[in-house]
């Protein structure tokens, strides 16, 4: 089953609001949401008690910390200044609130991947990750999972072993030395625990019955596995073997996508808040932009500028603080440039569609992102997609990343969007998985179709892409670059041998830095010098 086409059955269970939330309804959304949790802001936090396990509601003391992180959370990604005078106590707050609650420490820990790095965020980030390692179950039956609290009890929910981990997901990007034995067991634990229908429930072990599987716990199992397949299958596509799969994933989408809905009752006793920042987390653990030929994104946007409320905040079952935050985390999916569109693509074998290797290192595009993003000090997302939509859909990006490791055999449909997306204003950039002969040849030949009478060249030294940022003279090794033009720019680029991307999957960076450096150069030039303002716009 493929994954990025396993959506399509939403279609027909999702009403389509009448409304089309443009980037500027977007921008004008998330100040709303923005000025909303300020004015719930209580000197430097937003914390209904003064202190941690002041005599109260206990579904609140024992998540102490985590209204603030939460608002912290969605303030930084919303694009707030760590500098604010609004925003900087907050901050300080968190530094030193003594968190316990799986929840709360989940949320605190996405905060410092957010901050400039320095001494004291360092700190703070090891500090949780420690925390939250040495909260999670041990016991058999439990291990991997996570209750409310830290205890050495049996009891665990999908819900806050959610949270537990996603914080050490952050935790780990933000240099704790996560074992590979927590990311093993963690992920038979959810294995163990999905239904054969594909979904997740609340409760601890296997739901009883399809009944009991949710979307919000469905959500949550997915964009886990998607988690755990990352450090799990690092090394897989190293030796092009083909694509990396994962049955549990494939059937946690097709419940998803038999099952999804935005509804102001959601069934499942969970917000859709909620359930909207749980499926952005699977767009940001998976990279996919459509869930088969549905924009998630755009479906969710659409949805929150129908219902925010004239004060900014949205709300449908919880505290509109929690809710709100939730929506803006959701929205603030938009706000980073799109760097890089990586192609999920079928090979047309005697007039029949075949998979193509274009999965090899699910990884790649994902840690090539988030190292150029700290190169040029923005957030810079990445998304999967695919020829089943019409070209100006996969202008959200300057480039569309085209690998793998078999001969390229396109369907004349295919063709005609490539050729139509690059006439359009975008660059396809190829790299031959393991240094294929048969995909670098064959995407040679693509080009030279699309563009009769032009040919691929090696770019020389003093080409603009190796001066973009880093100089091709002061790289220890010098990678192959052929490169098509159409007489103005260049439009096409392979790497036929260097096989960039198994480092790119590996995040092997010291000793290969040309291999980095080079993307970084060739994304520069294609915006001009430029990053674009972001997702979705020109």
């Amino acid at each position: 089953m493929r994954p990025g086409r396993i959506f399509i059955a939403v279609v027909l269970s999702l009403t389509l609001s009448a409304f089309a939330a443009n980037p500027e309804q977007v921008d004008a959304m998330l100040k709303k949401g923005v000025e909303y949790l300020y004015s719930r802001q209580k000197e430097d936090n937003w914390e209904q008690s003064p202190l941690r396990l002041q005599a109260g509601d206990p579904s609140v003391t024992t998540q102490w910390g985590g209204l603030t992180s939460l608002a912290v959370y969605a303030l930084l990604s919303a694009g707030q200044s760590p500098q604010n005078p609004r925003l900087a106590p907050s901050i300080e707050f968190l530094k030193q609130a003594p968190i316990e609650g799986i929840y709360a420490l989940g949320l605190r820990a996405q905060v410092w991947n957010l901050l400039p790095t320095n001494a004291d965020i360092r700190q703070a980030a090891l500090r949780d990750g420690r925390l939250i390692f040495a909260s999670t179950k041990q016991s058999a039956g439990t291990r991997g999972f996570y209750d409310y609290l830290p205890n050495p009890g049996s009891r665990y929910d999908h819900s806050a072993s959610q949270y537990g981990v996603l914080g050490m997901w952050a935790s780990a990007q933000g240099g704790y030395e996560v074992p590979l034995s927590y990311w093993r067991t963690v992920d038979a634990g959810w294995k163990a625990d999905q239904h054969e229908s594909g979904g997740w429930g609340y409760a601890a072990g296997p739901p009883m019955s399809a009944d009991s599987c949710t979307l919000t716990m469905t959500a949550a199992g997915v964009a886990t596995l998607f988690i755990t397949q990352d450090y799990l299958s690092a090394a897989q596509g190293a030796q092009c073997r083909g694509n990396v799969t994962n049955d549990s994933i494939d059937r946690g989408l097709a419940w998803m996508g038999g099952h999804f809905k935005l509804d102001d009752d959601d069934q499942s006793g969970l917000s859709w808040p909620y359930l909207l920042y749980g499926v952005e987390r699977i767009g940001a653990a998976s990279g996919y932009k459509y869930f088969g030929e549905l924009d998630w994104y755009k479906i969710g946007s659409d949805y929150l500028l129908e219902r925010q409320h004239a004060d900014g905040s949205w709300t449908n079952q919880f505290d509109p603080l929690v809710e709100t935050s939730f929506c803006i985390l959701f929205l603030s999916r938009g706000r980073a440039p799109v760097a890089i569109n990586k192609l999920t693509y079928q090979l047309s074998v005697e007039g029949q569609p075949r998979e193509a290797h274009w999965n090899q290192r699910p990884r790649d595009v994902a840690n090539l992102t988030r190292w150029i993003g700290k190169q040029i000090e923005r957030p810079l997302n990445w998304q999967i997609v695919n020829l089943n939509v019409s070209p100006k859909d996969l202008h959200d990006a300057p480039i569309l990343y085209l690998s793998g490791n078999q001969k390229l055999e396109l369907s004349a449909e295919d063709y005609q969007t490539l050729k139509t997306y690059i006439e359009t204003g975008g660059m396809i950039l190829a790299n031959a998985d393991c240094g294929d002969a048969r995909f670098a040849d064959s995407f040679q030949r693509l080009g030279q179709g699309l563009f009769p009478g032009h040919e691929f060249r090696e770019l020389p030294p003093d080409h603009p892409i190796y001066r973009a940022q880093f100089h091709r003279e002061r790289w220890r090794n010098k990678p192959s670059v052929l490169a098509l033009s159409d007489g103005n720019r260049e439009v096409m680029i392979l790497i036929p041998t260097s096989d960039p991307a198994r480092y790119w999957q590996t995040q092997a960076v010291g000793g290969h830095d040309e291999l980095w450096q080079l993307f970084a150069n060739i994304y520069l030039y294609s915006v001009h010098h430029r990053v674009p303002t972001s997702k979705g716009r020109e």
